[in-house]
């Protein structure tokens, strides 16, 4: 579909840069920059390199894909994993296992205060903010880093699949008022097979409604408001959530 500000629309991002959007690059681990032999490691060694620092340069070695997308959210329903390198423009070039998308760009709160990421993923989803993770969900065996939640994963994921992780809640991290704060959303498919991420943004101090099963309805964590089309991808999967949580683009 066409995307705003020219360019066009995919699960994983526009192909053309959006105000306040993340810029995604795509990394296959199966292959060397210059298509050739994968350098040794894969993603579990380099994955733990960039973990560390969160600087794109630890996956130079690795194939890159050149088209980039600008992402403003991470709410991306259970999908068949090829769909990704298809996004970046690579489907020719990458078989869709042991791939990962790197979003990174300023965030902000208009308001400032104290907030969390919740979600899950099938394969991973990873929360930095200023280059501390604040967030691993998904499956704990493609996991390089060390992060773990101080609370055990208790409610259910979205319907998707029964192979869904429950949700992870994040760390508490401080956002000043207006202040623009890097913030990196990487996501990933190892094994191969399908791919889905949910990510959500919860603030301290909001009281939200709950689920029968006691699942506080998070907002769906977004850059910029949704279109028309997104909230249509969004709300499919019947899992109640909010759509009318605060924007948090740095525009």
């Amino acid at each position: 579909g066409s995307g705003e500000g020219g360019g066009f629309s995919t699960l994983f991002g526009n192909t053309s840069p959006l105000a306040g959007a993340l810029e995604g690059t795509f990394i296959d681990f199966k292959q060397d920059r210059y298509r050739e032999n994968p350098p040794k490691g894969g993603w579990m060694e380099a994955g733990k390199d960039f973990l560390r620092n969160y600087n794109l340069r630890e996956f130079r070695k690795y194939f890159n894909a050149p088209q980039k997308l600008y992402a403003t959210h991470f709410y991306i329903p259970l999908i068949n994993a090829d769909e990704a390198p298809r996004a970046f423009g690579v489907e020719a070039l990458v078989e869709p296992s042991q791939w990962v998308a790197v979003y990174q760009g300023p965030f902000r709160s208009a308001k400032g205060g104290s907030f969390r990421f919740v979600g899950t993923a099938d394969d991973i989803l990873i929360v930095g903010v200023k280059g501390r993770t604040v967030l691993s969900a998904g499956f704990t065996e493609s996991m390089p880093g060390k992060w773990v939640p101080e609370d055990e994963a208790e409610h259910a994921a979205p319907p998707a699949s029964e192979h869904l992780p429950k949700l992870s809640v994040g760390d508490w991290f401080k956002l000043g008022p207006n202040e623009p704060t890097e913030l990196t959303v990487l996501i990933g498919e190892i094994p191969g097979g399908e791919f889905g991420c949910y990510l959500f943004i919860e603030e301290k101090g909001v009281e939200y409604e709950t689920t029968h099963d006691g699942r506080p309805i998070l907002p769906v964590f977004k850059l910029k408001d949704f279109s028309q089309r997104e909230i249509n991808t969004i709300k499919g999967d019947g899992y109640e959530k909010r759509l009318d949580g605060s924007v948090f683009g740095f525009f």
